[in-house]
């Protein structure tokens, strides 16, 4: 072979094999000494070369100075190793070392030597891929020390001198055939398996775990360890000798324990784990401190403790451990899955009780809570918890009573306890409140009250000790059942903190009680300060101690203390619900503990309830929740025009899927948190048809983790067969999945001219509430159905805008619209909506409708915008042209109601620079299928509103019919937020009159809706109208929303002198020259002909128009008249205010020359009274 050629390759094969991975284990790394380019002897495939590459012989052995590198299989057989051995990746070598007296073993091969070769002064370095295989004894002397990162196999025993180490790193193992015995350090952060015989670690050694230690027999220590992994141990574990402090912060399985001789077992904090399958055992003065603990055999306490030793252990409840020694030693022992500590305390009714050294006398205020279970076999009154003026008990008709000094509130009988099914009861007592000081509540909501004067200023003093479970005093009425998770505290909770803890356990959080499961603080967002100080005593009862004490978690420490109590109970409250099964939301079998628990009575399910969902969930009910946790991959589904509604918490890592029009309602002080799976689908039907456009506003935007809401863009939608495809085609192809046109996709944001519109694409970001528009996709159905995937919006949300048109409100010159949208998974209200946006937009809003018209040029559209505001909506008129005008004709089907369904988007004036706001607040649960929300897509049969709010409004319909086929709605309402005057988001104005045209008239504002004060008497509308030619007009009041009792509606026609109650007659028909009139027409809502001779008639006194004077008569003798006012009702001017001497007969008549015919209100004060009427001047 060519030198030039093996140098080559040697230099190949050693940079291949050098790049050394790098692993640490308690401050030791794994790092060999480097291979040299060129070893003093290598052995290749096709022989051995020396450093220069020369063929040479077999050495018998080498020196501390020289190198030995096997680079192919090799048998051969060889005397002393000294210096550096070294065997590269995939080479094995099966042949014969007589021994290694010194230098570096580097094995990133197979190790198998046929003999037990001897090792001193000697660094074993096994490698990642490496395995060194010795078939009988291994004696490590002198400064030896093994550094293990792949594999070592030891035949028959070890022995470990003083001066040598065995450091086994992550993922490496470590086995021995027989007996280990060490002197020396000993630092495990892998496997390390004694197959047969003893473990022994003796006065020299020094031994900490960070992994896995398996014996399958017996183990002895002498000196002290630390176990921050798992030990297994089949046979005994003893201490003797030197070791004292045996640390312990993993975990123990050991088949006997035996502790003693003074020696001390210290865990971390009830973290570290012991495990026993036989028997326990501390003597000689011995202590176990800080561990939960599990014996197998029996379930109890350690099986012996002598009177000196310490025993401070908390019991675990169940332990599952694999069957196979892999199952084991996986991960360092996390297949070892410990049940969580003991959570519930079962009371027999005879005997059984706990105390603590709480005493509340002299608080001035305190909140008391606890879960209980009554016993299938309850039947005497039972003491939940009591402390000398405090009594809280279950009586023997199953109602919770409470006495508090002389105060005594007891639940009705309406609310009797269940048997068998958890409870939460609650009492608040404030001692500063005048009445209502005691307040007892079940699961959360408040049954029974006392105002007894003892309440006013503190609790009673006493003394005694706090009990659960029995009467404090003395040994009765002792309670049968179960009690959990007791809390008292020095403050009155307020309602809202009240509720928010019930249904899950609580922990410190700095300086605040915050909740365990929702990570907040109980007093988030809410005026009201909840310290952790202010919990005096709080007994989770989730760890009971083996000398029958539970821990007070609370800051006081006050240990409590177990009397008579046999048995302890695994948690079964409801702390959250939590699913275990797939399957119905009303099944019990679905519920973790669902048979104790009252999750599918929705009936009595409480509204500040949190359910954890892990597994499939589904339901055809509405749910309203405090928090709900949805776990990744799992799926809630809401089948039906259904609600979920979230007040506070919801964590969102797998899917909502909202089925038909349901929806996902978040409150104001709800929030999202999602991780990058986290979503919601949620449907909306649009039109089929590729000449028409939706607008649409998406719900959810991109999948993405946190608390924040993101963009949509169109590539998220989906329809039933899966993800839309799109083309930049006008007409897009009929496929499956569907495709989308995007030469049709616009949105539009601050506005003014048709050429605004902005194109977008598929990948194109919108921001949340910003609306945007597409034409259908051709599918056979009438109605394309668009699933929205992705993390739902939520929260506060704003949009930045500009009026860059500039004052004013003239289409396409000075007006600024907005395209927005509904950003939320639910209906928003149109009147919240308006309201926090009132400095910023105009206070209408414009929806899109296309009732007709198949074809993409814009004059062949027929379609148009509705109009809505803060009181009431109005049919669209056929749009005409770019700018935005109408034809004229209210062809429109639908009438918009006070809230937008999910996905509609809508366009709004822009009349400021700032910001539009959503929010929370805006978000209602309303439906489609009732008419409560319309989604404007094209429709065949026309819509109208069912408007929730007529109670608080009184509206009033009108349509204007013209002989050449035109028509108008208007719209005339009355409010306690409306002035008279014009008020954006109650009034709408209509920026052209059309020919042929009816609307009202306030001021210079032509308004398709007005809103006014309240109605009264002296309301008069002006209408104005247009008219082209010598046409017959029609008006007729269609419909009254909301009663106006006991006012009528009168048209006055102030031409003809003609009055027409258009409640009892169908319409008025009259015919008109060409023009624009302004003072034809009014609204009145009393009949105003009545009193022109005989109405207006206080005690005698008369008045009326006669030809051009005022007749006044019925003066009482030596009463006279002082002063005269007489105002026109159409335009509110005053004509006349004439104060008069006492010589004036007005009987005789008052000239009013200057008064034109129509209605005034005429005001008269005398000598001795004052009266107003309206009166008709002819």
């Amino acid at each position: 072979m060519n030198k030039h050629v093996f140098i080559y390759l040697l230099l190949t094969v050693f940079t291949s094999f050098s790049s050394i991975f790098s692993q640490s284990c308690d401050g030791v790394t794994y790092s060999p000494p480097s291979i040299p380019a060129n070893c003093t002897y290598n052995y290749t495939s096709l022989g051995w070369f020396d450093s220069a590459g020369n063929p040479i012989s077999k050495p018998n052995g080498t020196n501390g100075s020289e190198s030995i590198c096997f680079l192919a299989d090799n048998a051969e057989s060889f005397g002393g190793l000294n210096g550096l051995f070294y065997l590269a990746p995939g080479v094995n070598f099966t042949g014969s070392i007589n021994g290694f007296g010194g230098g570096d073993i580097v094995i990133d091969g197979n190790l198998s030597p046929t003999n037990n070769q001897g090792i001193s002064n000697t660094n074993l370095w096994v490698g990642e891929n490496g395995t060194y295989n010795r078939p009988g004894n291994l004696s490590m002397n002198n400064v030896s020390n093994f550094y293990n990162a792949g594999t070592i196999n030891i035949g028959g025993t070890v022995s470990m001198g003083g001066d040598t180490s065995l450091t086994n790193f992550p993922n490496s193992t470590y086995t021995v055939g027989s007996d280990f015995g060490s002197n020396g350090t000993v630092k495990n952060c892998g496997l390390m398996l004694a197959e047969t015989g003893e473990m022994s670690f003796q006065g020299g050694s020094d031994f900490k775990n960070f992994c896995a230690v398996y014996a399958k027999e017996d183990m002895q220590f002498n000196n002290n360890f630390t176990n921050d992994g798992l030990f297994i141990i089949d046979g005994s574990l003893t201490f003797g000798g030197g070791a004292v402090n045996l640390f312990n912060r993993g975990t123990m399985l050991v088949t006997d324990f035996t502790l003693g001789d003074g020696k001390n077992f210290i865990g971390d904090n009830y973290e570290s784990i012991l495990i026993v399958r036989n028997n326990a055992a501390l003597t000689s003065g011995a202590s176990i401190t800080d561990h939960l603990f599990f014996d197998v055999d029996d379930g109890g306490g350690f099986d012996s403790v002598c009177g000196s030793c310490t025993e401070d252990v908390l019991l675990i409840n169940t332990v599952d451990i694999p069957a196979t020694e892999a199952g084991l030693t996986e991960n360092c022992g996390a297949g070892i899955i410990v049940g969580v500590p003991s959570a519930t305390i079962d009371f027999d009714g005879i005997d059984d009780y706990i105390d603590s050294s709480l005493n509340l006398s002299g608080y001035a205020a305190m909140t008391a809570m606890a879960w209980i279970k009554l016993d299938p076999a309850f039947t005497n009154t039972g003491n939940v918890l009591d402390q000398g003026a405090f009594d809280l008990q279950i009586t023997n008709t199953f109602r919770p009573r409470v006495q508090l000094n002389s105060g005594l509130a007891t639940a009705p009988f309406a609310n009797a306890l269940p048997l068998d099914v958890w409870t939460h009861l609650a009492v608040v007592y404030d001692g500063s409140l005048a009445s209502d000081n005691l307040k007892l509540y079940i699961n959360g909501e408040h049954v029974a009250t006392s105002s007894d004067p003892s309440l006013l200023g503190s609790i009673n003093a006493s003394g005694g000790r706090f009990t659960i479970g029995r009467e404090a005093s003395i040994p009765a009425e002792f309670f049968h059942g179960a009690i959990d998770e007791v809390r008292m505290f020095d403050v009155a909770l307020t309602e809202e903190q009240l509720r928010r803890s019930i249904y899950q356990e609580i922990e410190q959080k700095s300086t605040k009680v915050a909740g365990s499961v929702i990570p907040y603080d109980i007093d988030k967002d809410l005026p009201e300060t909840l310290l952790w100080t202010n919990l005096q005593a709080y007994y989770p009862m989730k760890e009971v101690k083996t000398n029958s004490r539970t821990t007070d978690y609370s800051s006081y420490d006050r240990l409590a203390t177990l009397y008579n109590i046999a048995t302890v109970q695994p948690q079964t409250a409801p702390m959250p619900y939590e699913t275990q099964a797939d399957g119905s939301w009303t099944t019990l079998a679905t519920w973790l503990n669902g048979d104790v628990q009252d999750i599918t009575d929705l009936a009595n399910l409480k509204d500040w309830s949190i359910v954890r969902v892990a597994h499939d969930l589904n339901t055809v009910n509405s749910h309203t929740q405090l928090g709900m946790i949805i776990d990744d991959t799992k799926t809630l589904s809401v089948i039906g025009d259904q609600e979920i509604n979230n007040s506070w918490y919801l964590e969102l890592n797998g899917t909502i899927d909202l089925a038909a029009d349901s929806q996902l309602v978040q409150q104001d002080n709800s929030e999202l948190v999602t991780d990058a799976n986290g979503n919601i689908l949620r449907r909306q039907e649009g039109t089929n048809n590729i000449y028409r456009y939706n607008y649409w506003s998406s719900p959810v935007g991109a999948k993405i983790a946190g608390g924040s809401n993101s963009a949509f863009s169109l590539d998220q939608l989906k329809d039933t067969n899966g993800t839309i495809s799109f083309t930049t085609a006008m007409d897009p192809p009929m496929t499956t999945p569907s495709t989308l046109s995007t030469a049709w996709t616009y949105s539009f944001q601050n506005g003014v001219t048709y050429y605004d519109w902005s194109a977008i694409s598929e990948s194109s970001s919108l921001l949340p509430g910003t609306g945007y528009i597409h034409k259908g996709t051709g599918t056979a159905s009438p109605q394309q159905q668009y699933i929205f995937d992705g993390r739902p919006n939520n929260g506060t949300i704003t949009i930045p805008v500009m009026d860059v048109g500039g004052p004013g409100s003239v289409p396409s010159l000075t007006a600024t619209n907005y395209l927005l949208g509904n950003p939320y998974a639910s209906a928003l209200d149109v009147v919240k909506f308006i309201e926090d946006n009132e400095t910023v937009i105009g206070g209408t809003l414009y929806l899109w409708e296309q009732w007709d018209g198949d074809s993409h040029e814009i004059g062949q559209y027929q379609a148009g915008y509705a109009t809505v505001n803060k009181v009431a909506g109005v049919r669209a008129f056929q749009f005409q042209g770019l700018q935005g005008g109408n034809s004229g004709s209210q062809d429109g089907l639908k009438t918009p109601t006070l809230f937008l369904p999910v996905g509609q988007a809508f366009v709004t004036e822009i009349v400021t620079n700032g910001n539009v706001e959503f929010n929370n607040t805006q978000r209602i649960f309303k439906k489609e299928a009732t008419n409560e929300t319309v989604f404007f897509r094209s429709e065949e049969n026309r819509i109208t509103q069912e408007n929730s709010r007529t109670a608080e409004n009184q509206i009033l319909r009108f349509n204007f019919d013209t002989s050449n086929g035109l028509s108008r709605e208007f719209v005339v309402a009355f409010s306690q937020e409306a002035t008279d005057e014009y008020d954006p988001g109650y009034d709408s104005r209509i920026f052209e009159l059309q020919d042929n045209d009816m609307v009202s008239l306030l001021n210079e504002d032509n308004l398709i809706i007005q809103t006014l004060s309240p109605l009264n008497e002296n309301k008069v509308v002006d209408l104005i109208y247009v008219s082209t030619g010598a046409y017959t007009h029609k008006l007729e009041l269609t419909a009254v929303e909301g009663s106006i009792l006991p006012y009528e509606v009168f048209l006055i026609d102030n031409l003809t002198g003609s009055v027409i109650n258009l409640n009892q007659q169908a319409y008025y028909e009259f015919t008109s020259d060409s023009g624009e009139f302004t003072n034809r027409f009014q609204l009145s809502f009393e009949d105003p002909t009545l009193g022109i001779d005989d109405l207006f008639n206080a005690k005698d006194l008369l008045a009326f128009f006669r030809n051009d004077l005022l007749m006044v008569k019925g003066l009482n003798q030596g009463e006279y008249l002082e002063n005269l006012q007489i105002v026109n009702i159409r335009d509110g001017r005053q004509y006349m205010d004439i104060d008069f001497d006492s010589t004036l007969d007005p009987s005789n008549g008052i000239p009013v020359h200057e008064l034109e015919s129509g209605f005034y209100i005429v005001k008269l004060r005398s000598s001795q009274r004052e009266v107003t009427k309206k009166l008709l001047k002819e």
